[in-house]
Parts: structure tokens; sequence; C-alpha cells
């Protein structure tokens, strides 16, 4: 039974030691040969074995209500507000309900920017995790609708829009995954 699982190796070792050491057989590389065995183990009944797993993406809507809020982005952002145009700005965007203030902190700068709160959107914005304790949140989606008071909110994979208002954050966009008071809610 092993016999057909060694006899395959052994091809599949000396398919790829004779193309590194020829250089490729007239433009069929190296990726090429991985790109058809990937494709024949795939039909193949252990093709299971060999697939990585997809992340599923949920399309959200989440209103928070913190008394702070620090936005670290994972990507550049272009915003405009009044007569003030951030390009290529990538650094923490901190929202102060309280003190109703927004401040833009450029990363590896000292540069910093403090003015009034006031209703923006930021637009194909990307943010790899976003935690948040003791804040009231809601989350909506296709499959349900969750409320938390002066809880815990964890989200991941963000890519969307976010807007500030005078007292909330709203997101809405794409998440592979929503925890609330550690309890997986998408």
């Amino acid at each position: 039974m092993l016999d057909w699982k060694i006899l395959v190796a052994a091809f599949a070792a000396l398919l790829i030691a004779s193309t590194v050491l020829v250089g490729g057989f007239g433009g069929f590389g190296l990726t090429d040969i991985f790109d058809k065995i990937g494709d024949w183990l795939k039909s193949s009944p252990f093709g299971g074995f060999f697939e990585a797993p997809m992340a599923s993406v949920h399309e959200v809507d989440v209103i928070l209500k913190p008394e702070t809020y620090i936005l670290k982005t994972s990507s550049s952002i272009n915003l405009s507000i009044d007569s003030i145009d951030f390009v290529d700005f990538n650094g923490n965007i901190e929202a102060d309900f309280q003190e109703k203030t927004l401040v833009f902190t450029e990363a590896n700068t000292p540069l910093n920017i403090k003015m009034p709160l006031q209703n923006i959107t930021i637009r194909d914005i990307r943010v790899d995790k976003i935690f948040l304790e003791g804040t009231d949140f809601s989350v909506s989606s296709d499959q349900l609708e969750t409320t938390g008071e002066n809880g815990t909110i964890e989200i991941f994979d963000f890519s969307g829009e976010i807007k500030f208002s005078l007292d909330s954050v709203g997101l809405h966009g794409n998440v592979s995954m929503v925890k609330g008071n550690n309890k997986d809610i998408v």
C-alpha cells in the first residue's frame, strides 16, 4: 500500500531536482511544477489535506460609544477635513468624546494635529484589530443584532469605512470575526 506513495514521492523529487539543475523546461519553472502537483493533489482523494482554509468574511455595522477611541491604521489613508488634506496618513487618530477633540499623530514623526471633534468619514481603510474595554457597542449583520454595555469588543481584519460623530464611532464593512465580552458574535 505504501509502495505507490514512495513511487509518487520519488517521481516528484526527481522532477523537482531535474528542473532545478537544468533550469526549467521551455519556460516550465519550479512554481509551475508545484502548481501542477497542487492541481493533481486537489483532484485526488487526498485533496482536502492540501488546501489552505479560507477565512470567512462577514459584512457588519458596528457602533462604538467609548469615552476615547484610538484608531491605529494598518495602511495609509487619505482624508479631507474642511480645508485640511491628509495624504498617505499612517498613524493614530484619537477621538476624545468627553473633550470633543480629534488628534492625528503621524507614525515615526513628532507631528500631532489637534482639532475639534466633528463628523468625518474615512473610506477604504483597513485595520487588523480593534480592541476596546468598558464601552457600549452594537453589532448588526445579516445573521443577528447584538448590543453590549460597558463591555469588551474585539474586531478582526476590518476593511471598509469608519465614521466619527460627536458621540460615537461607526464602522461599516467586512470583518473576519467580532467578539463581544469574550464570545464570538460574528
